[in-house]
C-alpha cells in the first residue's frame, strides 16, 4: 500500500509554500475556511503557521480538528485530521516574504478597524523602525495537521478524473478509488 504522506511530499516537491484552504469549526458549529500557507510536510503531518491571537487559533484550541485543501496545477490534496501546536514554531517565519513577516507583526484587529491611510502609515512606520531582518513576533504560532483521511484528485483532459481516498487505520492506511 502506498504511503499517502510520501505521495503528498512528491506532489508538493515542486511548490514553495503553496497556499491551502484550512477549515476549522466555529463556536456555532459551522465550518470556517481561510487560506494559509503550507509551511512543511514531514512523515506524518503538514504544518502551517498563524497568529496565536487569530480566530483560527481560538477555534483549534476549542476543537483541534480541521480539514485542508491544497490546490495544485491539475491536482488537489484534501486532508482531514487532528491538529496540535508545534513545539518550535519559529522555523517557518524566516521562509516567509518580508511582506508576510511584517504582516505578522502589524496586522492586529485594532489596526484592521482603522481607515486605510492610518493602516498604511502604521505599516510604513514599522518598516522604517525595523529595516533589518525580523524575528518572529511572540504571537507567531505553528500547527501540525495529522491526517486521518487524505484524498488525492488528478484532472484528466482525456477522460474522467482520478480520485483516491486514503483512510488511516492504526499505523497503516487503506485506499479506495472514488468517482472523480
Amino acid at each position: 500500500m502506498e504511503d499517502p504522506m510520501r505521495l503528498a511530499r512528491e506532489w508538493l516537491a515542486s511548490y514553495d509554500k503553496p497556499p491551502m484552504t484550512l477549515s476549522t469549526f466555529g463556536p456555532d458549529g459551522y465550518p470556517d475556511a481561510r487560506t494559509v500557507l503550507l509551511s512543511g510536510v514531514d512523515g506524518g503531518s503538514v504544518q502551517f503557521h498563524t497568529d496565536a491571537r487569530s480566530r483560527k487559533a481560538a477555534q483549534l484550541a476549542a476543537d483541534p480538528r480541521a480539514s485542508a485543501v491544497v490546490l495544485l496545477n491539475g491536482r488537489q490534496i484534501v486532508l482531514v485530521g487532528d491538529v496540535e501546536p508545534l513545539d518550535a514554531p519559529h522555523g517557518a517565519y524566516g521562509l516567509r516574504t518580508r511582506y508576510l513577516q511584517v504582516l505578522a507583526w502589524v496586522n492586529t484587529d485594532e489596526l484592521a478597524a482603522r481607515p486605510p491611510d492610518v493602516r498604511r502609515e502604521a505599516w510604513k512606520r514599522f518598516e522604517e523602525e525595523h529595516p533589518d531582518a525580523l524575528e518572529p513576533p511572540p504571537t507567531w504560532a505553528g500547527y501540525r495537521l495529522r491526517p486521518r483521511r487524505m484524498t488525492f484528485w488528478t484532472a484528466d483532459d482525456a477522460g474522467p478524473s482520478t480520485r483516491v481516498e486514503y483512510v488511516r487505520h492504526g499505523a497503516g492506511w487503506t485506499a479506495r478509488a472514488l468517482a472523480g
